[in-house]
């Protein structure tokens, strides 16, 4: 019974010293002069959209910029991402359909007036390569050209 009332008064002085160490020793954090913590200031940001198109399935990967009228498409494998040569794509727009050429290995363009209007295109786009054949679906969003600059204001950070 001695040695129990022992512990539990040395315990008790114990978490007693911890309270008094902890709570009177931390470490303020004060202020200091040197800065101005004024009015905050304002950065706008300017950023320029370019257009794009990601479509995916379980065969293929599709990455199209639209570089003003030239759509550019690279082709991936998804599940290797290597890149695919000598396919057939094949965009189907409004009941047109537009045939991308290969202008390099696994880079791809295809030309028309659509890629300069404005608004929201939605894509269906065949792909074949080899015996592999699937549908993509995909929407590339021209902007407006008289709004091609989008400005935000906002902190850099």
């Amino acid at each position: 019974m001695v040695s129990s009332t022992r512990f539990l008064s040395r315990l008790l002085i114990i978490n007693a010293l911890y309270f008094v160490v902890t709570t009177f020793t931390s470490i303020d954090a004060r202020a200091h002069g040197g800065h101005d913590h004024g009015k905050e200031k304002t950065t706008k940001i300017v950023q320029q959209e370019t257009p794009k198109l990601i479509a995916e399935s379980e065969l293929f990967q599709l990455v199209g910029v639209n570089n003003g009228g030239t759509l550019e498409i690279h082709l991936d494998e998804y599940i290797t991402n290597a890149p695919i040569e000598n396919a057939i794509i094949e965009i189907t727009l409004d009941a047109e359909t537009y045939v991308a050429k290969e202008i390099s290995a696994a880079l791809y363009a295809v030309e028309g007036e659509w890629l300069r209007q404005a608004g929201k295109h939605n894509l269906v786009i065949s792909v074949t390569a080899g015996e592999r054949i699937d549908l993509l679906l995909a929407d590339l969003i021209v902007p407006d050209p008289t709004k091609d600059l989008k400005e935000e204001t906002g902190q850099w950070w």
